[in-house]
């Protein structure tokens, strides 16, 4: 199924997977395409290795692919600003990593924020696996 933000667009059925290179899948036309643009479009995305990381290629054949190559050029082109905006939001989080510290002390006679002090006096990192003497 071929989703966007206004919903659903088309529907089809994965034929083939190639683990890390390629998927396709069997589309059917567009709610509204006419009867003789009918038929059953094939989907390909194959991923390519580049200096870069990673090239999508993503090809559409079928007797509609051409009549309506704008709808299908327009849907893919947002598709892909979707993945572009996901991927540079996932390296700015990777890039600038955060860690969360939660500490639980029982009740009893402590001064107040002496574990605190004493956690952030040890110098932790997660690179470390001990406190500095």
């Amino acid at each position: 199924m071929l989703s966007g933000q206004a919903g659903t667009w088309r529907r089809g059925t994965l034929t083939s997977i190639t683990w890390g290179s390629t998927l396709e899948a069997e589309l059917g036309p567009a709610h509204g395409w006419s009867a003789p643009d009918a038929g059953v479009g094939v989907l390909t995305l194959a991923v390519t290795a580049n200096s870069a990381g990673a090239q999508l290629h993503i090809t559409e054949t079928g007797s509609y692919s051409e009549a309506h190559a704008a709808d299908i050029g327009c849907f893919l082109g947002a598709a892909r600003d979707r993945l572009e905006s996901l991927l540079a939001r996932v390296a700015k989080r990777r890039d600038n990593p955060r860690q969360a510290v939660v500490v639980i002390h029982g009740i009893g006679e402590q001064e107040p924020g002496r574990t605190l002090r004493s956690l952030v006096a040890s110098e932790w990192s997660p690179s470390r696996t001990r406190p500095r003497s």
